[in-house]
């Protein structure tokens, strides 16, 4: 005994496949919130955003308050460690005292970088 879908005709067996339960709609609909709130979550914790800023050799500025008087800012978290085997470092902007994080060419170890330091 085969499964009644597959002893439709060709042209209806797509409709067919579409037709599923309300439980099963919602259940997927929440699945793909869970996935979208997930993949945000993921970008936040991440701070992935800051890999398509420039690095901070070359903007040299703040994202938020635009200052140049910048410094390297501690490990606040294990998060932090990870964001930097990802090639993102903490720093902290002097002016409006915020932390930002920004990818660098020297590793953000080396202190205020070179360009900035003039």
């Amino acid at each position: 005994m085969s499964p009644q879908w597959l002893e439709l005709p060709a042209s209806s067996v797509a409709p067919a496949l579409l037709l599923i339960s309300d439980k099963r709609t919602i259940a997927y609909a929440g699945g793909v919130v869970f996935l979208i709130v997930f993949f945000c979550y993921c970008l936040w914790i991440l701070a992935v955003f800051a890999w398509f800023r420039k690095p901070i050799e070359v903007s040299g500025t703040c994202p938020h308050c635009g200052s140049k008087d910048l410094r390297p800012s501690y490990d606040l978290s294990a998060m932090d460690r990870i964001r930097k085997k990802l090639g993102i470092f903490p720093f902290r902007c002097r002016g409006c005292t915020r932390r930002f994080f920004s990818r660098s060419s020297n590793g953000g170890r080396a202190g205020i970088p070179e360009v900035l330091a003039d």
